[in-house]
């Protein structure tokens, strides 16, 4: 494996771990947050589900 695969493991594993961006680009080394969520953005493709769901559920009408 390559080094670039294995850092995009290692991405892909502390965003399923619940990572926010800046401490990506922070254990990434990157200079600041918008390098790592232009480089590892689609990571983050469920996060609106994520927020959704508890919204969805504290808005539901009563049965």
């Amino acid at each position: 494996m390559r080094n670039r695969t294995n850092v995009f493991a290692a991405s892909a594993t502390e965003v399923v771990a619940g990572a926010n961006v800046l401490a990506l680009a922070r254990l990434l080394a990157h200079k600041d947050a918008k390098d790592a969520l232009n480089t590892y953005a689609d990571l983050f493709d469920n996060g609106l589900d994520k927020l959704a769901n508890p919204i969805d559920k504290a808005y539901a009408p009563s049965e």
